[in-house]
């Protein structure tokens, strides 16, 4: 249980971090790169967030 916690916070702290500096970045006018590696970021911390939630219906339906 403690490795699904530790996924879905990671994945939603990750979220909410990546789009903050994705709005701050965003008003610079940051580079095409930059923007490319905010989006790779997202998808990573998403992944997180579905591994996480499937251990958790796994392991309700275990019970």
């Amino acid at each position: 249980m403690n490795k699904i916690n530790r996924s879905l916070t990671i994945g939603t702290l990750g979220i909410i971090l990546t789009s903050i500096l994705q709005i701050i970045i965003t008003l610079f006018e940051a580079p095409a790169v930059l923007q490319i590696i905010f989006y790779i970021l997202y998808t990573i911390f998403i992944i997180l967030l579905i591994i996480g939630y499937r251990k958790i219906v796994k392991e309700k339906n275990r019970v």
